[in-house]
C-alpha cells in the first residue's frame, strides 16, 4: 500500500499550522500487539488466578480454566507467529531490517535518552527495536513449551503435543514453563509497560497512543519520513496461513 499519511489543515482562530501526523504502523502491526496484550492477561489469570471455568450455553460442555489456559497460549503462539514473517515481509516499520542494530549503537541510544531529548523514530527506535526481539523470543520459547506441558489439578490438562513426550519430559518441561513465566516474560512486560511510561510522563513521546491510532506526530525541524506499507490482503493471507497452521497443532493427536 502506498504512503498513508494526514496533514492537518491550518487553524483558522489562530493561523498556525497543526501538526503533521504520519501514519506509523500497519493495521497489523497494531492488532497483533493488542490481541498479544489481551491474551497475555488472559494466559496469566488462567494459570495464576483461576475463576474463568464455565459451561458452554446450550450444552453440557465444560471449560477449564487449564482449557483457556491452552487456547490462549496458541493464540500466543500464532501472534508471534505472524509477527515473525511479518518481520520479513510486512511494512517497512515492521521489517526486522530497519530496527534492529548492533549493540554499539544500541547502547549509544540509551546514552542519549538519559542524557537528553529523544531523537525521533518514526518506527522502533534502536533500543525498542532489541526490547522487541527479545520479548518475541521469550513469547515463542513460552508458548512452546506450553505445547509439551500438562497441569495435574482437578481439570487435569495436557498441551497438544505431549503424547510425542515421555510424560517425565512433560513434567520436566511444565517446570520450565512456568519458571520461564514468572522470571523471564513476566519482568519483561513489566519493563516494557515501565519503559513506555517512561517515554510519556518523561520524554513526552506518546508511543502508546501510535499503538492505536498508526500515526505520529511529527516533531518540529523533522523531515516527512515517506513510509510505505504493505497490503492488507497480505496481511490477511499470513493470518489465516497461521491459524490454519494453530489448528493442525492443536489437533495433531489426531492425526
Amino acid at each position: 500500500m502506498a504512503e498513508e499519511r494526514l496533514h492537518m489543515s491550518d487553524n483558522q482562530d489562530t493561523g498556525s499550522p497543526t501538526p503533521l501526523m504520519v501514519k506509523v504502523w500497519d493495521i497489523w502491526v497494531r492488532l497483533f500487539h493488542w490481541f498479544l496484550v489481551a491474551f497475555i492477561a488472559l494466559s496469566y489469570l488462567t494459570g495464576e488466578i483461576g475463576g474463568l471455568d464455565f459451561t458452554v450455553p446450550g450444552t453440557d460442555r465444560f471449560i477449564s480454566n487449564m482449557n483457556l489456559h491452552v487456547l490462549s497460549g496458541i493464540v500466543i503462539l500464532g501472534l508471534v507467529t505472524f509477527r515473525i514473517i511479518w518481520g520479513f515481509a510486512g511494512s517497512i516499520t515492521a521489517r526486522f531490517k530497519n530496527f534492529l542494530n548492533g549493540p554499539s549503537v544500541i547502547l549509544g541510544y540509551v546514552k542519549s535518552v538519559l542524557k537528553g531529548p529523544v531523537a525521533f523514530f518514526a518506527g522502533h527506535n534502536p533500543a525498542g527495536g532489541a526490547v522487541v526481539m527479545i520479548i518475541l523470543a521469550a513469547l515463542f520459547v513460552q508458548a512452546c513449551t506450553g505445547l509439551f506441558a500438562q497441569d495435574d489439578s482437578f481439570f487435569a490438562t495436557k498441551g497438544p503435543l505431549t503424547f510425542l513426550v515421555a510424560d517425565e519430559t512433560s513434567k520436566e518441561i511444565t517446570v520450565f514453563h512456568k519458571n520461564w513465566w514468572e522470571y523471564v516474560v513476566f519482568t519483561l512486560a513489566v519493563l516494557h509497560i515501565v519503559a513506555n511510561l517512561f517515554y510519556w510522563l518523561i520524554k513526552k513521546q506518546d508511543l502508546i497512543l501510535a499503538m492505536f491510532t498508526g500515526r505520529r506526530r511529527l516533531p518540529d525541524g523533522e523531515s516527512d519520513p515517506k513510509l510505505t506499507f504493505a497490503s492488507a490482503g497480505l496481511g490477511l493471507a499470513i493470518a489465516v496461513g497461521v491459524a490454519i497452521l494453530m489448528w493442525f497443532i492443536m489437533n495433531a493427536e489426531g492425526f
